[in-house]
């Protein structure tokens, strides 16, 4: 009886899409801006560890890549399988599986930014119960905020989150918006279960729990037509027609309503020839770059091969004398 689950991949396969995830990094980290390498970084005396710089990361992914393409080179020989030249290769390597969306599903910001502010509120209301830390501050080590100092903190951060929370949610669907309702308010049963569940005997506990159960089936029932709703909605929307999903047109001048595409480089019919032939040189510095890209590889790469082919000639010369020793 065959197993459950899907079909495994060879190691042919396994060590192209590596080798695809490699290189398409590289072209992530190439992208990298300032803000995005130092904005973890803790407040305003960057605290933490310092964070590496662009070149390095560049230089890292650059390494991971040739070790995965010359495992991929490797798997393709033992399946007698001859690769493409490598400027084939990399232009594989770039769109090669790239909208894949395999393993777990990400994690929820909102949801995390909810879990956040209730640990935050927790925080200021054990802050709010505490004495001034200054009343039991003895003088050594660093000087705790005071009581005032400490909720306004607090009452920062959970303000901050809220308005986070609030600008993740204005564009999200409809049925995202009740479930993050659904979920708040099925906390609340939960926490109102517990209590009733320590105090059995409470008429006033067990009140408010039969009413946010009802209030939990409210929400659930309008969450779920809700889905109906939508499900409904994009079934009826008009599918593309076939035209539209054709390839485009590969050739080297292609016009649109406002744009006209030539030698691969979008030009607007408004722009003048000054405008035009300055987008041609922009375009032409992005092609110099990624043949600078393509030859450091390439070098490397006969480098590479030039060791491999010394090594096994020493190989075979330590063997051959051992025999003449033997």
């Amino acid at each position: 009886m065959a197993s459950a689950g899907r079909i495994p991949l060879s190691n042919l396969e396994k060590a192209k899409r590596k080798a695809s995830r490699d290189y398409r990094k590289i072209m992530e980290k190439r992208n990298l801006t300032y803000d995005e390498i130092y904005e973890k970084r803790a407040g305003e005396k960057h605290m933490g560890r310092k964070p590496i710089s662009k070149e390095e990361q560049i230089k890292r992914a650059k390494k991971e890549f040739l070790k995965s393409l010359s495992i991929h080179r490797a798997e393709a020989r033992k399946s007698s399988i001859s690769l493409p030249s490598l400027r084939v290769l990399l232009r594989e390597y770039r769109s090669y599986r790239a909208n894949d969306s395999a393993g777990r599903k990400g994690a929820d910001r909102t949801i995390a930014l909810y879990k956040y502010r209730e640990k935050e509120r927790v925080k200021l209301d054990k802050a709010i119960s505490e004495p001034c830390p200054h009343e039991t501050y003895n003088g050594r080590g660093r000087k705790p905020m005071s009581k005032v100092d400490k909720l306004e903190h607090y009452q920062n951060k959970i303000r901050e989150t809220e308005e986070e929370i609030r600008e993740l949610i204005k564009d999200a669907p409809e049925s995202k918006k009740i479930y993050y309702k659904l979920r708040e308010i099925r906390l609340e049963a939960r926490s109102r279960k517990q209590a009733l569940k320590n105090n059995p005997n409470d008429e006033m506990v067990l009140h408010y729990y039969e009413e946010i159960k009802v209030q939990v089936l409210a929400i659930e029932n309008e969450y779920n037509e809700q889905l109906k709703a939508e499900k409904k909605e994009q079934m009826t929307t008009p599918l593309p027609s076939v035209t539209s999903t054709l390839p485009p047109v590969t050739t080297n001048t292609m016009s649109t309503n406002n744009n006209v595409v030539e030698a691969g480089v979008i030009i607007n019919k408004d722009s003048s020839g000054h405008e035009v032939i300055e987008l041609m040189k922009k375009k032409q510095l992005e092609l110099d770059e990624e043949m600078k890209i393509l030859q450091k590889l390439e070098e490397t790469l006969l480098k590479k091969a030039e060791i491999i082919k010394q090594k096994r000639e020493l190989d075979l010369a330590i063997e051959n004398r051992q025999q003449d020793l033997i």
